[in-house]
């Protein structure tokens, strides 16, 4: 089960496009592994940008499985998974 957030994050620069952390709400999560990623298609013919989506394990005061997507070079918690 997931749940959906959209809400943006303060990420700090890891290898390639992958952040080693990012900052959710004042708090600090530490990217521990990456599950995947993938770009989700869009109407570009119509100006809308591509989305960039990884699926991670972070740990803040325990690990948990954060979805984050990257739009126009800004980054966004976009679903918690339980």
């Amino acid at each position: 089960m997931s749940k959906l957030i959209c809400e943006p994050v303060v990420t700090h620069p890891g290898g390639h496009t992958v952040p080693k952390a990012f900052i959710w709400r004042k708090r600090l999560y530490q990217v521990v592994e990456v599950f995947d990623w993938w770009r989700e298609p869009t109407k570009w013919w119509e100006g809308e940008t591509i989305r960039f989506l990884i699926r991670v394990n972070a740990k803040h005061s325990s690990v948990g499985t954060y979805e984050l997507c990257l739009v126009d070079e800004k980054w966004f918690l976009n679903r918690i998974y339980d």
